[in-house]
């Protein structure tokens, strides 16, 4: 230290000149860095994704996520494993222990979770990646008075418009409920026919594809059916046969339910401004900037041009 001192005392010119060489390449390099709200950084450990649709918890569990624990309890390196079981899904955290190299343990990972055997023919193949926490790094919040029916088209679009902005990895809708269809039935009717609910979820899951299993609520007489193939239509729907009468004809599904489409139980609810409200939470990717995709998600914002956007507003 004290020689860069004397040299500089002694050649004031030459200090002066490679200090502003510096300043210079400094001012040059900040351009080209990254702004960042949020770190993205790894927990060290591995995170599993398998779809398993129609299935119960319980048979997503049996089938998928013990053998996966298995398979991933089997690697040297695994520490802890903690599984979620929902319907029609499943996600599993594996934790590895210190000093563990992670994308060597995710290729061991993926290779033992290939050989398992006797998988599930129904269930996709399973998403392995190393977990990393994200923050969102803006949120876009359509709120005001507006149906959900008219709503729906407008954040798809929106949804899809972000997507294509570069370096946005992500675009997470909450507070927008998914649509269902939803099989009324009135427990009289039923007993009319001899039939029970859970009668009636097994002969409609037997002819519909996409059905969950486990879809009846509540024992009072109320089936709620998420139904992702075509037939979405209640008129379609309400022409099922469900079985032949002694008199030869058909009973039908119209016959002993009523039918109608609907949106599922909200799990977020959005407010903002005293307005029900839909976010759009935005993450990027390692290389993106933050400054830049709030100008370009503003740019797109000026060019939107919805018809039902006058009872809504976008803030963000």
């Amino acid at each position: 230290m004290r020689s860069i001192v004397r040299f500089a005392v002694s050649n004031p010119v030459a200090g002066n000149t490679l200090f502003l060489v510096v300043m210079l390449v400094g001012w040059m390099a900040m351009g080209t860095l990254p702004r960042e709200v949020f770190p993205d950084f790894s927990k060290e450990a591995a995170e599993i994704t398998v779809a398993f649709p129609n299935a119960s918890p319980d048979e997503v569990e049996r089938l998928v996520v013990v053998p996966i624990e298995e398979a991933a309890d089997s690697l040297e390196g695994s520490d802890e494993i903690l599984s979620f079981s929902q319907q029609g899904k499943a996600r599993i955290f594996v934790k590895v222990k210190s000093g563990t190299d992670l994308q060597q343990f995710l290729d061991e990972l993926r290779q033992e979770v290939d050989a398992i055997e006797d998988w599930p023919e129904d269930a996709k193949d399973p998403r392995i990646r190393e977990q990393r926490v994200q923050f969102p790094v803006v949120n876009v919040n359509l709120f005001g008075n507006l149906e959900t029916e008219l709503l729906r088209p407008v954040v798809e679009d929106l949804r899809d418009r972000l997507r294509g902005i570069p370096h946005i990895s992500g675009v997470n809708v909450m507070g927008m409920p998914r649509p269902e269809v939803r099989v009324i039935i009135e427990p009289g009717t039923l007993d009319r026919y001899g039939l029970s609910l859970a009668q009636v979820s097994e002969l409609l899951a037997a002819q519909i594809l996409d059905l969950p299993g486990g879809s009846l609520e509540t024992t009072a007489g109320e089936v709620r059916l998420r139904i992702l193939g075509e037939q979405t239509d209640p008129e379609i729907l309400a022409r099922q046969p469900l079985r032949s009468l002694p008199d030869g004809s058909t009973l039908l599904l119209g016959d002993v339910a009523r039918i109608e489409l609907g949106h599922q139980r909200e799990q977020t609810i959005g407010r903002y401004n005293g307005f029900d409200s839909v976010t759009l939470a935005i993450t990027k990717d390692e290389s993106g900037d933050v400054i830049d995709m709030v100008a370009a998600i503003d740019l797109h914002y000026t060019t939107l041009h919805y018809t039902t956007l006058h009872y809504t507003t976008l803030h963000y």
